[in-house]
């Protein structure tokens, strides 16, 4: 038994990716940001168990899964019955093998028909919705909770979470979607177009391929160390985010050393910092009150409060500090550092580094 191929859909920036497997070994070469990553990640987390980030859905089918949530909020929609819409632009990935007629007790849970007898036989992993009422319904109830509670403070001028379904699936992706698996039709294993996904011929396992097939892998070392460095600090490679917040502590901090058109970003910030303490005192009230009811504090005991500390710095502690921009006309389209292409990561990270030496020193 051996693979033969496989087909990758709607996976990052890969709508549509065929690789043909060699007996031995196949490797993948290609430009920078051409896939291979990317390919390889697929392999990692249709196979391998890997969790998906709604970040792997490829960002141009965002705005048709946006079209479903605006169809769901709409009165009197109907819910849906099954998961047809869905299957034009979630990520799958098609795998073709070749089973000898002695392996058959192997992949005795995809065979197609009763009459196979060995030789091809194809599976697809999709990953989609576990229950689409559950996600119909709590989406739905989330939405307009906030749209209700917009509506109870005049002129107010953010949208409340969630604003749309990418919104919501983003932040809960693997509650609502998982990899379902599909047996495909030798039949057309040579069409042009990947098949239609057969959603009668659905397995009854979660991955009836995990005792088949096994998926190691090796991440890429893009922070080897100096030999020379026994703590490893100075010689390794950061993240470009890490080197930006570096620089900005260093150069850029608006706190350590204002100029004047930085005043009244400063103001700004001390007044949101006010803000949020209110907002604690608020919320931590009843809370407060319940453990002075037990007797603390007592009269020559310190009163309990809450203060925020804000930092302009510590807004850039996060993954997604640098983004690509992928549209200049649509600002939601963008990517954290980690999507782009391994050698453009390095490269950029090198030119930045270049920089920093460069105003440190002469600073």
């Amino acid at each position: 038994m051996r693979i033969l191929a496989i087909n990758i859909q709607n996976f990052r920036k890969l709508l549509q990716c065929h690789i043909d497997f060699s007996k031995k070994t196949t490797l993948f070469v290609g430009a920078n940001n051409s896939g291979k990553t990317s390919a390889m990640d697929a392999l990692g987390k249709f196979l391998a168990d890997r969790s998906f980030t709604f970040n792997d859905i490829t960002i141009s089918e965002r705005s048709d899964i946006n079209q479903i949530g605006d169809r769901w909020i709409q009165e009197g929609c109907e819910e849906p019955a099954d998961l047809a819409e869905w299957e034009s632009f979630v990520p799958k990935m098609d795998i073709w093998l070749d089973v000898s007629r002695n392996e058959i007790h192997y992949v005795a849970g995809i065979i197609p028909t009763l009459k196979w007898r060995g030789g091809k036989l194809g599976v697809r992993l999709a990953f989609l919705p576990k229950d689409i009422s559950k996600l119909f319904s709590e989406y739905r109830e989330a939405y307009f909770a906030s749209r209700k509670t917009e509506k109870a403070k005049e002129k107010l001028e953010i949208r409340l979470y969630p604003k749309n379904l990418c919104e919501f699936l983003e932040k809960n992706l693997n509650t609502y979607f998982s990899i379902k698996t599909f047996i495909l039709d030798p039949a057309k294993a040579e069409a042009d177009e990947p098949q239609t996904t057969p959603f009668e011929m659905e397995c009854f396992t979660d991955n009836p391929l995990k005792g088949i097939i096994k998926v190691d892998m090796i991440d890429a070392q893009r922070g080897f160390a100096d030999p020379d460095n026994a703590d490893g600090t100075e010689g390794a490679k950061k993240q470009l985010s890490e080197q930006m917040r570096s620089y900005y502590d260093k150069h850029l901090d608006p706190e350590k050393s204002p100029s004047p058109e930085d005043l009244d970003f400063l103001q700004a910030t001390e007044e949101a910092r006010k803000a949020f303490d209110r907002n604690l005192a608020i919320k931590f009230e009843p809370a407060i009150h319940e453990l002075e009811g037990l007797g603390y504090p007592g009269i020559a005991d310190p009163k309990l409060t809450i203060a925020t500390k804000m930092s302009t710095g510590e807004t850039l502690k996060h993954d997604a500090a640098v983004q690509y921009a992928l549209s200049k006309s649509d600002d939601t389209l963008k990517l954290p550092e980690k999507y782009n292409g391994l050698g453009y990561q390095n490269l950029i990270s090198m030119v930045f580094d270049l920089m920093r030496f460069r105003d440190d020193w002469m600073r």
